[in-house]
């Protein structure tokens, strides 16, 4: 048995249903044997599709002084719902 059969079974018993597809597994096995150490994702070139900074946040703030943090943050698209 190669050792990503083992891996995606031990993680099939241990998951379950949550369990990574057999795929996956395999992908990541090939990604560790290719050199790849971290879970991290690469970083892209380009520019990042939005940016927060002092002075964007000044910017909200001023032009509505009931702007939240996670609005500001990306984390919610929407005043009406919360962060958590």
């Amino acid at each position: 048995m190669k050792a990503y059969q083992r891996i995606s079974l031990e993680l099939r018993d241990n998951l379950g249903g949550n369990s990574p597809a057999y795929s996956t597994v395999a992908r990541w096995c090939a990604e560790y044997t290719r050199g790849r150490t971290t879970t991290e994702g690469d970083l892209h070139s380009g520019r990042p599709t939005t940016v927060v900074t002092e002075e964007t946040v000044k910017k909200n703030v001023k032009e509505d002084h009931h702007v939240t943090l996670c609005f500001m943050t990306g984390k919610t698209k929407n005043f009406n719902r919360s962060c958590a």
